[in-house]
Formats: structure tokens, sequence, C-alpha cells
């Protein structure tokens, strides 16, 4: 089931292509994506900060990490 529904995604996200903006959706980013294409630039900064303050041994991982800043 996962590989068919990666598939699915992949070519869902290949018609799509024209339209693309270079930004992601949180919702809808159903793989690996890099955060930086999901939060502007000061909000993933904010985050970062974030998460050196409060996680820094980063704990709490999903499938759009953010590093600690100053790592």
């Amino acid at each position: 089931m996962h590989t068919a529904v990666e598939r699915h995604v992949k070519l869902l996200l290949s018609r799509l292509e024209p339209w693309k903006s270079g930004r992601r959706y949180l919702n809808f980013t159903e793989s690996r994506a890099d955060p930086c294409s999901i939060f502007p630039e000061k909000s993933y900064d904010r985050l970062q900060r974030l998460k050196a303050a409060y996680d820094p041994g980063e704990l709490f991982l999903a499938n759009h990490c953010i590093p600690p800043a100053g790592c």
C-alpha cells in the first residue's frame, strides 16, 4: 500500500509541476521535504531558535525536521 501511495503522490506532483511555486503547504507534504520550502525564512529562523531553546536534543522529530539554531 505504501509503495502505491508514494507512486501516486509522485504522479500527482509531476502533473502539478507547471504551477509549482517553489513552496510547499505543510498539510499537503506527504513525504519528506526540506522545511525551508514549507516555512518563510523569518518563520524558519524563529522555529530554529525555539527548537534550540526547547528541544536542543531533538527529542521531537517529524518528516519535516527543523534543526536547532547553531547546528
